[in-house]
């Protein structure tokens, strides 16, 4: 988990791909001027001792997806090309799996994480990254899980997936956009990350989910931009 500044203040947040590259959410760098992504912290008021943080070149080394669109919250995923490396084998620096052939069940129970806000009226995010348990949905089934939800409120089904509970009570929040949403594959016993924050209304709202980046739709884009970036 990378937690990023951007401008100068904790927006979003990241994952590790490789040694110099991290996966988060276009939106997210659509005002950047500066960016600095922190890999292996858990109390941002803290030095813990596992912090590595670097920066990335604005805007040369910040790939948005082409199709991205700020107006209408689609192809809401970016590639930050840091300007040293990780050191990928110190605690808490490591890379996520991307699985193009594994694919999210309806009501399946995965794990999103950040330093966003805790609740939707408070101004300042979390000082500790949190993580907790969310049920997801691929993007077509939406719809039936969410009625409630506003008309259309999942842009592109085939690029998009939300999670969330009916009832409310469970959701990212602002300040976690960018972060992963991951699932437990059962067969081959590894996390994957299957989605990338990217927007909602409110939090935790009942009735109302968070949607995020459907991975596995854009894993072509993400390794020529690996191979790019190299």
């Amino acid at each position: 988990m990378v937690r990023l500044n951007i401008n100068g203040y904790q927006l979003c947040g990241g994952t590790i791909l490789d040694a110099t590259h991290i996966l988060t959410a276009a939106h997210c760098t659509a005002d950047a001027l500066s960016i600095t992504a922190t890999v292996g912290e858990y109390d941002s008021t803290l030095e813990e001792g596992t912090e590595q943080v670097f920066e990335v070149s604005v805007p040369d080394g910040v790939s948005q997806h082409p199709g991205f669109s700020f107006q209408n919250q689609t192809n809401d995923i970016a590639i930050l090309t840091l300007s040293t490396p990780i050191d990928l084998s110190r605690i808490c620096a490591k890379p996520v799996c991307l699985n193009p052939n594994f694919q999210v069940t309806s009501g399946q129970q995965c794990q999103i994480a950040g330093w966003g806000l805790l609740f939707e009226n408070d101004i300042v995010p979390s000082d500790t990254l949190q993580t907790t348990t969310i049920t997801t949905y691929p993007g077509g089934d939406c719809a039936a899980a969410f009625p409630d939800a506003p008309a259309s409120y999942i842009k592109d089904p085939t690029t998009q997936l939300c999670a969330g509970q009916p009832a409310g009570g469970v959701d990212t929040c602002s300040g976690d956009s960018g972060g992963p949403i991951f699932c437990l594959d059962s067969v081959t016993n590894t996390w994957n990350v299957v989605g990338v924050t990217s927007y909602g209304e409110g939090c935790a709202r009942a009735g109302i989910p968070g949607v995020y980046t459907n991975t596995a739709a854009y894993y072509s884009w993400i390794q020529q931009q690996l191979q790019i970036k190299l």
